[in-house]
């Protein structure tokens, strides 16, 4: 657990990325994800359209990338509905006060317990850019 201090937290510039479009959230097709609308009942509006031309992978990645996008922007209605923040910047914290702790956040966040019991610790670098890509405020996908 000590070696975490040795790991250097300045591998992304952190002015530089607060204010560039850095969407996680834009990662293709998640089955998974899918799967989760599935079970809370969201349907794919575009369900309907002709498709005919694809093959079956390819209609199976565009139906999974049109069920991602609706349980995005159905987690992002249901924040909204409950005023809750979707940003860290709407929680009224500056982003010099955001850049000066995100050291001391992203050290502390090595011991929280979910972190620690995920299957796959994440790098110093990609807390950092996750803490990063939480600071603008988000449109609705």
């Amino acid at each position: 657990m000590g070696c975490f201090c040795y790991l250097h937290l300045n591998t992304i510039p952190v002015s530089a990325k607060i204010h560039a479009d850095v969407n996680l959230c834009d990662m293709g097709c998640r089955p998974e994800y899918a799967r989760a609308a599935q079970f809370l009942g969201l349907v794919d509006p575009g369900a309907t359209e002709p498709i005919d031309h694809l093959s079956a992978q390819q209609k199976e990645d565009l139906r999974c990338k049109r069920m991602n996008l609706l349980l995005r922007r159905s987690v992002f209605d249901l924040a909204k509905s409950c005023d809750q923040p979707t940003s860290i910047f709407e929680l009224g914290i500056s982003e010099d006060a955001f850049e000066a702790a995100l050291p001391a956040l992203i050290k502390s966040s090595y011991t929280d317990m979910s972190l620690r019991t995920n299957p796959a610790l994440p790098l110093f670098s990609e807390v950092q850019l996750l803490m990063i890509s939480a600071y603008p405020v988000r449109d609705r996908p």
